[in-house]
């Protein structure tokens, strides 16, 4: 008796770790990133921490406290949506919450526009100055695109202390950062959307004789030049009035920059949204501005939010092409420092305890200057460098499941990869680079597979998102890839982001290719191998040398017999009649972590493929269907197929012991030097270190004189191969398998070898076994010089 047993799809797997512990006051970006991984009870947080700010925002747009409210219930659900599909901000919730409410209240209004018609000429002309809607228009439209170009985390707190007003120590429980990291951190975003904003303005009138001169006002700003390069761009502010003005722009106070982002962000609601969060600040030269805005300017005006939404809403979607941070204003410029944190007549005193290596900043007096554009006190902690690295574990095939590799390291110190210019050596890096997201662009007709992808990682379609990397620390997500008969060759790209630390993009080297060994599994455990098989076809009963032969006492091989099924005396029963059936005794000490059933023969494939396994101490068969199965011919061999199944949840809880394999009567094909077997891969988490381990799928011909190369993965040192192979014979020597440069098995490494039989049996055609190895470089080469053999799957453990 037997029961049907259908495997999962062939979709490769990675090795998971169980989920990070929350804090009790979790970040907006690792609520983002939970909700993103499909739990959506964070989103509850998000929605209480920002719901107020949404409220005041669409009061500013609709009048009917019923419209109010259900345009930021819309706005929240379309968010939810977004989110749980993918997209939408890593940390930045609260901009693209207001900018998903602006939206909405445009589409509203195109939809229900109407004619007013009033006798009221004041409405028609209030009677305010003349602007140049034009010009007002392009400035605006340089901030929202200054704004646009930095990093999310950056224009969170920008938004969070320079829009709104917010104290340090309230913003940071919402950015996963200390008060005074907020502070570090918003000094150095406004520096940076001055520089961003200057160079807008080169780029829409780039002059060369300018071009020095701008490329250094930032640092002169902040009085960074040298002496010599300080002289010669205050020469040329004496000379050049477009220039002067710029640098005038550059060095008015915070106030005005955060008149001018809201409103170009905002539009004509800025006032009344600003003046209703409470902050004071500013708030006169913002009623100002939108006032004539509003007013003036309202075609142009919608326009430039407009492209200020369109803008922030690019960075959003992941189309932006901008992978680092650009390197300081000008040479000599010296690190952004650290700005004094205050804390208003009002709110109490608090306890901040400085991450380590940093020094708290002392607090400025009522009537001092602002904590947004005071002076420096001390050095600011550098932005946390990132090094990583995106690969094939193995190949990329088409038509076949694969695996990416996506190594993450936080060096712990100044410089690394990370792009964006150099950090400066008198800043290490001393906290970790908060929530990591990974947005994976791949090939047309490759896609990821959702879910766990090891070490904490979660991916969605096209995002994979993990807890923040501690200095020093490493992380690597395997993730399984589905790769279609038409993917096209493009390389596969990662764009990396976090919170803490620059925003950094990779590309693998290679893309998809039309041959290789691919992974169908990959990951980082403390692994070993377990593998064993038989034979299913063998030599006759009725030949009087068959038994000596397969006892391994007399040469022979399986051209020297005519070969028909093979069952076992031994056999448990169960089985249709006819049916080849063989054993292996194949120990499993651990807990399984992937396992693979192969069976191979001569002949063509059947209709449906399938098998039969009885398990260690079950009391039936149960029949297996081949997800995969390919085929191969030549002259040394004829027509031979190879069928596999991925039988993890089937095997996973057994501890070993004999393991039973059956085909049908006629799936394969005897005859002289036909051949017929089974193979078991399984791996096995047996505690100890961590390696990293990897199954390569494949069923490549090698005829005589033939040699076939392809890339693995692991690292060089003391492994353990666990190799599947058919048709070879133990009286032709010659032929070879390398692992990384080293020779595995000796120079007769398919001969007829199974693990699991009693020792010196021979199979006839089977190879299962585990052998050991020390690879130099991750590349496999399989070669035959006197006999033709097929070569199955690999897996390879080392570290």
């Amino acid at each position: 008796m037997t029961d049907e047993y259908t495997p999962p799809p062939a979709e490769p797997s990675a090795g998971s770790a169980a989920p990070a512990d929350r804090s009790a006051e979790p970040s907006d970006a690792e609520l983002i990133a939970a909700v993103r991984g499909g739990d959506p009870e964070p989103f509850a947080l998000l929605y209480r921490r920002h719901v107020e700010s949404a409220r005041r925002m669409t009061r500013t747009l609709a009048r009917d406290p019923a419209d109010v409210e259900d345009l930021v219930a819309e706005a929240f659900a379309k968010l939810l949506a977004t989110l749980e599909s993918g997209g939408g901000p890593d940390s930045a919730f609260r901009p693209y919450l207001l900018t998903t409410i602006r939206r909405l209240f445009y589409d509203r209004i195109r939809k229900a526009r109407r004619e007013a018609v009033t006798d009221d000429p004041e409405a028609h002309d209030p009677g305010v100055p003349f602007v140049d809607t034009a010009v007002q228009g392009m400035e605006y439209a340089f901030v929202a695109r200054a704004f646009a170009r930095l990093p999310e985390h950056w224009q969170a707190v920008l938004w969070h202390t320079v829009v709104e007003g917010e104290n340090p120590a309230d913003v940071a429980p919402r950015m996963g950062l200390t008060p005074n990291g907020v502070a570090a951190m918003a000094y150095r975003a406004r520096e940076r959307l001055r520089q961003h904003y200057l160079q807008e303005h080169i780029a829409a009138d780039p002059g060369e004789e300018c071009r020095w001169a701008i490329e250094r006002l930032g640092a002169h700003v902040r009085k960074g030049l040298s002496r010599r390069d300080g002289r010669r761009v205050e020469d040329h502010l004496d000379e050049c009035r477009r220039c002067h003005l710029l640098f005038v722009e550059l060095a008015e106070d915070s106030a005005r920059m955060r008149g001018v982002l809201a409103v170009a962000l905002l539009g004509g609601s800025a006032a009344a949204y600003v003046a209703g969060s409470g902050a004071s600040a500013g708030s006169s030269l913002i009623s100002r501005l939108a006032r004539r805005r509003s007013v003036q300017a309202a075609a142009a005006g919608v326009v430039v939010v407009a492209l200020g939404l369109a803008a922030f809403a690019m960075v959003r979607t992941g189309e932006s092409t901008t992978v680092a941070e650009p390197p300081p204003a000008g040479p000599g410029a010296p690190p952004p420092p650290v700005p004094s944190t205050a804390v208003p007549p009002s709110a109490p005193p608090s306890t901040v305890v400085p991450p380590p290596g940093s020094t708290p900043s002392p607090a400025v007096p009522p009537g001092g200057p602002s904590p947004l554009s005071a002076p420096p006190s001390s050095p600011a902690p550098a932005v946390v460098p990132m090094e990583a690295r995106l690969e094939p574990v193995g190949t990329l095939v088409r038509g076949r499941p694969g695996v990416l590799a996506l190594t993450v390291v936080h060096p712990g110190q100044p410089g690394g990869s990370g792009g964006g210019g150099p950090v400066p050596a008198s800043a290490p890096s001393t906290v970790d680079t908060g929530p990591l997201a990974a947005q994976v662009t791949l090939p047309r007709g490759v896609t990821l597979r959702a879910g766990p992808a090891g070490d904490g990682w979660t991916c969605t379609a096209a995002r994979c998102t993990r807890r923040g990397l501690g200095v020093g620390g490493t992380t690597r997500a395997y993730l399984p890839v589905t790769v279609s008969d038409s993917a096209g060759t493009e390389v596969p790209r990662v764009r990396l982001t976090a919170p803490r630390a620059r925003t950094l993009a990779v590309a693998a080297p290679v893309g998809v290719r039309p041959s290789g060994l691919p992974a169908v599994f990959a990951g980082t455990a403390p692994a070993t191998l377990a593998v064993g098989g038989n034979s299913l076809l063998s030599c006759g009963g009725i030949s009087l040398t068959c038994g000596k032969a397969r006892s391994g006492e007399r040469k022979a091989d399986n051209g020297d017999y005519y070969m028909t099924r093979y069952t076992e005396a031994q056999a448990p029963a169960g089985l249709p009649y006819g049916s080849a059936v063989s054993g292996a005794t194949i120990p499993v000490r651990g807990k399984v972590l992937w396992a693979g059933l192969y069976w191979s023969g001569t002949g063509p494939r059947p209709n449906e493929p399938a098998a039969r396994l009885r398990v260690p101490g079950a009391d039936r068969y149960v029949t297996v269907a081949a997800s995969r199965v390919d085929s191969a011919s030549g002259a040394d061999f004829g027509s031979v197929y190879q069928a596999s199944a991925d039988v993890t949840s089937l095997v996973r809880g057994s501890r070993g012991g004999t393991w039973w394999v059956a085909v049908d009567r006629d799936a394969f094909k005897g005859g002289f030097n036909a051949y017929g077997g089974w193979a078991l891969l399984v791996v096995v988490d047996a505690g100890g270190p961590q390696r990293t381990v990897a199954v390569f799928d494949g069923f490549t011909p090698l005829a005589r004189g033939a040699s076939y190369s392809s890339p693995l993965w692991g690292v060089p040192g003391p492994a353990s191969v666990g190799l599947v192979a058919w048709e070879g014979d133990r009286t032709l020597a010659g032929e070879r398998l390398t692992v990384g440069g080293a020779a595995v098995g000796g120079g007769n490494v398919v001969g007829g070898w199974s693990g699991g039989t009693p020792t010196g049996w021979h199979t006839l055609g089977t190879d299962a076994r585990v052998l050991p190895a020390r690879p130099r470089t991750a590349t496999l080469t399989a070669s035959s010089t006197t006999d033709a053999w097929l070569l199955g799957p690999v897996a390879v453990v080392s570290g």
